[in-house]
């Protein structure tokens, strides 16, 4: 049986992910506004946002398809960077496969979505690392540890009980 705590880390890593993908296409796109060269698609930013804010979950479903969501209690800070890295790249792709089947254009620039993924990459691993953070930070208030009770005073219950005290 899994702990309430493993549960709400699992469900608010969610919503962080969303949070970092929209934050990274966010800067991505002021990145290119900012070069001074024009956009090759008038593309407003309310616009753009908005297309953001719409195709973006279906960037989650790809990372609920891959394992990104499984419950754990062994969070670590670089749990899954492949699936990462392979999550980003297909939820990318997602976006410009939309873009070019869509009559009205997602992205003003090409670039953008090159930018999207190096920044969703980072930001992601960032607020993934954020929640491994928070976890270990529960944890050692107590919140979401497994307890033991030992039953026995054996040489084989002592050495099993100093084993487990190392693994904290």
């Amino acid at each position: 049986m899994r702990k309430k705590s493993e549960l709400l880390i699992s469900v608010l890593q969610i919503p962080v992910d969303y949070l970092m993908l929209v934050v990274s296409f966010v800067i991505a796109y002021f990145l290119r506004q900012g070069s001074g060269k024009p956009f090759y698609v008038d593309v407003s930013g309310h616009t753009y946002l908005n297309y953001l804010l719409i195709y973006l979950p279906v960037w989650l479903v790809i990372f609920a398809f891959i394992g990104l969501y499984k419950l754990r209690s062994d969070r670590s800070g670089w749990v899954d960077p492949g699936k990462l890295l392979i999550g980003c790249a297909a939820g990318v792709m997602f976006l410009i496969l939309v873009d070019f089947v869509a009559t009205s254009p997602i992205f003003p620039a090409k670039i953008i979505p090159v930018y999207g993924f190096v920044l969703s990459v980072l930001f992601v691993s960032i607020g993934r690392i954020f929640m491994t953070v928070l976890q270990r930070l529960l944890a050692r208030r107590g919140i979401g540890v497994y307890r033991l009770i030992f039953i026995g005073s054996g040489a084989t219950a002592v050495e099993l009980k100093s084993d487990l005290k190392t693994l904290k």
